[in-house]
């Protein structure tokens, strides 16, 4: 966590992040900040599930990070689902598909 307090999978307005130990190596330790967000995401998902919402299919990572192999790779395998990425990745893209989901006016 960047700040203090947690919204979502579930309500926690003390939370604060934290690390335990490190490495030595600010690139593993790096790696293992961006695996604990992958599991966050994960963690996210499965609540989503649980509440019966479809979570199935490909997923579309937009913004800057999908333009990180690495972390493309990473949340792929955590999640366990096929991944697009799209040849120009910009948030708004993300916004666009949002907006023009099912059921939206």
């Amino acid at each position: 966590l960047v700040s203090r307090g947690e919204r979502f999978p579930f309500a926690a307005p003390d939370a604060e992040g934290f690390l335990l130990g490190s490495t030595g190596d600010e690139a593993d330790d790096y790696a293992a900040l961006l695996q604990g967000v992958a599991y966050l995401e994960r963690l996210c998902f499965d609540h989503l599930d649980l509440l019966g919402a479809p979570v199935d299919g490909d997923l579309t990572f937009t913004g800057g990070a999908a333009r990180s192999e690495y972390w493309c790779r990473l949340r792929a395998q955590v999640l366990g689902r096929p991944v697009i990425l799209p040849a120009d990745p910009e948030p708004a893209l993300g916004a666009a598909v949002l907006a023009a989901s099912p059921g939206r006016r």
